[in-house]
């Protein structure tokens, strides 16, 4: 079977067949719902048995479309015609979701990182190619697997980076998706992470790591097959495996590296950047998992993310990751400046100073606010 948008659906993998009279049951099955579909009625169970009835007439549709469109048009039903009527009525059918104000006191707010990153919702982490977002990204997918070092993925001064109350002390499923390196590469680097320093970076302790090579396949959302990059975009089969492997794995986290390769639609046509947002951050929020993505900004100076501008405006957490210019006379280590552009949820944090430490492993530590003395450290340069 194949999606709106050429792809095939997960359950075509699963080698199901429809019964020879499925079909003409779902068709029944719609008629007799016609009604309340039309006066937007549908009690939960009906609009699941709507939905099931539309998606194997759907299928049947793709194995003889005349056939079946005739089928429609015989029916006596005042949703006689289309699949694509049908499928309008019964989306329209769905309730939406409303809230009202109660007595009850709220949750505490979920953070996988205190004050930084909110648990269950979409961030972007941009930078350009070889800064370390990749690297940062992997540091902080270990420590949210292991639960790092009492809470600490990465040293920083006053512990400003603990992980937040969302992550348990024995840490949390993580799935790091990639389409630009292969799983050795990560097992190499987190070799290099791990250490004395670092001890919650062992094998043992991350069982809860998940790496998908992704490499050589397609994006999670694209347009459908044939369409121009401007046409409205929907998930694919890739984004749908990814997606019930995580729900399988009750995954906390997601990591998506990179963006070019995850999103095949225009980058700069807000209507298509706030639909794949913010279908994103509804699945996330549905499943507490969180999804960073990682991206690179503009070839233009003073822009921390490249495209529409509701890449920031949908994504409730920007961060930015950039070497700094050392117009220091003297030679000394390479810096960079991690940047919090946005936080939905609380005052913008300072910018933190980072520095790679080369003297017990190749991690990141922040060694302070952006401007501050970092102190005597050992550091080396990474290139």
């Amino acid at each position: 079977m194949t999606s709106q948008n050429g792809h095939q659906h997960a359950s075509a993998f699963e080698g199901a067949e429809l019964a020879p009279d499925a079909a003409s049951q779902a068709l029944l099955d719609l008629m007799e719902l016609a009604d309340d579909v039309e006066a937007g009625t549908l009690t939960g169970d009906g609009h699941q048995r709507a939905q099931e009835a539309l998606a194997m007439l759907q299928r049947e549709a793709e194995r003889g479309p005349t056939s079946f469109r005739q089928a429609v048009a015989m029916a006596e039903t005042n949703l006689r015609g289309s699949l694509e009527t049908l499928s309008r009525a019964i989306e329209t059918a769905t309730p939406l979701r409303v809230a009202t104000w109660g007595n009850t006191l709220p949750e505490p707010r979920q953070w996988l990182i205190d004050g930084r990153l909110p648990a269950g919702r979409v961030a972007l982490l941009t930078g350009e190619g070889g800064a370390g977002k990749s690297r940062l990204a992997l540091q902080l997918a270990a420590g949210v697997a292991s639960g790092g070092d009492d809470g600490e993925w990465i040293s920083s001064p006053g512990r400003m980076m603990r992980l937040g109350n969302a992550v348990p002390m024995d840490g949390a499923n993580v799935v790091f998706a990639s389409w630009e390196d292969e799983p050795e590469e990560f097992y190499r680097r987190l070799h290099q992470i791990s250490g004395n320093v670092a001890p919650w970076v062992k094998p043992e302790r991350l069982e809860k790591l998940r790496i998908v090579n992704l490499v050589g396949e397609g994006p999670v959302w694209a347009p459908p097959q044939g369409r121009h990059i401007s046409t409205m975009a929907d998930l694919t089969v890739t984004g749908e495996r990814l997606r019930r492997l995580c729900e399988q794995e009750n995954a906390r986290l997601l990591v998506l590296d990179p963006l070019a390769a995850a999103y095949a639609a225009d980058e700069n046509a807000r209507g298509l950047v706030r639909a794949f947002v913010s279908h994103w951050d509804a699945w996330g929020q549905a499943n507490n998992c969180a999804v960073l993505i990682l991206a690179h900004p503009p070839k233009s100076a003073g822009m921390s993310y490249a495209g529409s501008t509701d890449w920031q405006g949908a994504a409730r957490a920007l961060w930015t990751l950039q070497a700094e210019i050392d117009k220091s006379p003297e030679p000394g280590p390479r810096t960079w400046k991690l940047e919090f552009v946005k936080g939905n949820y609380g005052p913008r944090p300072e910018p933190l100073q980072l520095r790679w430490n080369t003297s017990a492993g190749l991690r990141w530590e922040a060694t302070g606010e952006t401007g501050n003395d970092a102190g005597d450290v050992r550091y080396g340069v990474d290139e």
